[in-house]
């Protein structure tokens, strides 16, 4: 009887034993391809060594002094190591772990992330490798060169509907005051105190959103409805709604809302600095500008255009005052 029991369990600890080198070699064999993708792709993949551990039921893949570059365009990210951890039984639910610090270099210039507890947690249905669930998350995030910095960052996407298509979007994040910036600098003027921003969207796809989504140039955004937009100070809060659709290039047609509980501090603001602002800064500016007035601008998007609806009564309706940028999800 002793004899049967202990051949039970040595033969379950072979076969398990079996199934975790067959696993991780198989997790080897896949981040091995996807490193040939990406160098067929125009990209530069190096890294100094790959270990994967977690014996008996993890699976944990270390890539050590990943290095990833476009020679194209001048970018490259570089990390001293990152992580992909999963559960031997549940392969379908990976998580990403990034170190405390990284580096890009975009256009010779370097920039140093520095985080706290920077992940990703990914779960896709196991068949069609379609994305159910995708949460980023941190405690803290900074980017060297630029003057604000965030805390206690949620990003999420959830997959909903019958169909698969839709998704539910949501992005939370309380940002601190910043250190006034050196004199003579060109950054944009932040309210003083604490911020927090708060983001929920709708997002309807043509196809639900996998790895195989932008096979052939699939993919494409439908639609784009956004409940709530609210980026808050204690001295202004700005709050945004929008419900855009989208054509087969990619531009954007609908209304969006948007309003400030001082507009006429928002175009102090940015008008403070106007040498600093972008294209969709000074767009901004316009907008502010033109709300002084009032707490609420009607904006609408025709074919990827900015206008402002009924200005000055309706005499000028839709005054242009810019272009969206078409947006795609495939190249």
């Amino acid at each position: 009887m002793y004899r049967a029991i202990v051949a039970l369990i040595l033969a379950a600890f072979t076969i398990w034993s079996a199934l975790w080198f067959i696993s991780q070699r198989i997790v080897r064999d896949s981040l091995m391809a996807l490193s040939a993708q990406l160098q067929d792709s125009g990209l530069t993949v190096n890294y100094s060594d790959l270990r994967i551990r977690g014996y008996p039921y993890r699976l944990d893949a270390t890539l050590d002094e990943l290095v990833i570059a476009d020679p194209k365009n001048g970018t490259e990210w570089r990390a001293p190591y990152f992580q992909l951890l999963m559960l031997i039984y549940s392969t379908n639910h990976i998580i990403a772990v990034w170190p405390e610090e990284q580096e890009f270099e975009i256009s010779g210039r370097t920039h140093s992330v520095r985080s706290k507890g920077l992940r990703a947690s990914l779960k896709t249905d196991g068949r069609n490798s379609e994305i159910e669930r995708f949460v980023v998350e941190t405690e803290r995030l900074s980017v060297d060169g630029l003057p604000l910095s965030v805390e206690s960052v949620l990003i999420a996407l959830r997959q909903k509907g019958e169909n698969g298509n839709s998704y539910e979007f949501s992005l939370s994040t309380e940002i601190p005051e910043p250190a006034p910036p050196p004199e003579g600098s060109h950054a944009i003027p932040v309210p003083a105190g604490d911020g927090r921003l708060v983001l929920r969207a709708d997002l309807e796809f043509n196809r639900p959103l996998s790895g195989s989504t932008c096979a052939g140039g699939a993919g494409r955004l439908l639609a784009l409805r956004v409940p709530e937009a609210t980026l808050a100070w204690p001295s202004i809060a700005l709050q945004g709604e929008s419900d855009i659709s989208f054509d087969e290039s990619g531009l954007a047609s609908g209304p969006i809302t948007l309003s400030a509980s001082d507009p006429s501090q928002l175009a102090d603001l940015l008008g403070q600095n106007s040498l600093a602002l972008d294209s969709f800064g000074s767009i901004a500016l316009r907008i502010a500008a033109l709300a002084v007035n009032g707490n609420e601008a009607q904006l609408t998007l025709t074919n990827g255009k900015i206008g402002i609806r009924g200005f000055l009564g309706g005499l000028l309706d839709d005054l242009k005052i810019g272009k969206f940028p078409p947006l795609r999800i495939c190249s």
